[in-house]
């Protein structure tokens, strides 16, 4: 069974660090300027190799679009970590199946959380004052 957790993820920036895609954690790393090898401009790539998931930050910035890409690069590590090569390479069924995956997550996220649970929790950092200085969500 394929399992997807993320860690380390703050709801205020998206800045998600790490996810794990089977039995590999990936490094979620947010780049200026990812480029392909024609240099041309990229929403984001996932390495096998490095266990890197590397997002353009030129288009995470807004969070439908970051969202998107993100399932996009998950659902190639999900085909790869499930030894099925050819179909992570397929970027027709890759494209189908996460628009799919990415609209099925929307609409039931909160069945989902219900389901499966989490321990999850908002850690809120104020100043003397009351004012907040930093918020976080923690996932144990």
């Amino acid at each position: 069974m394929t399992e997807i957790r993320g860690e380390g993820i703050q709801a205020d920036t998206l800045e998600i660090k790490q996810l794990r895609i089977g039995h590999h954690d990936y490094k979620v790393i947010q780049k200026d300027g990812l480029k392909n090898e024609d240099k041309h401009d990229m929403y984001g790539q996932i390495d096998y190799d490095t266990k890197e998931i590397e997002l353009n930050k030129e288009y995470t910035q807004n969070e439908q679009v970051m969202q998107n890409v993100l399932i996009h690069e998950v659902v190639h590590g999900l085909f790869h970590e499930s030894a099925l090569f050819d179909e992570a390479h397929n970027e027709e069924l890759v494209e189908r199946l996460s628009n799919t995956l990415h609209g099925f997550l929307k609409d039931n996220i909160d069945v989902l959380n219900a389901v499966y649970g989490s321990d999850e929790e908002i850690i809120e950092v104020r100043g003397y004052d009351g004012k907040l200085i930093s918020k976080e969500r923690v996932i144990h």
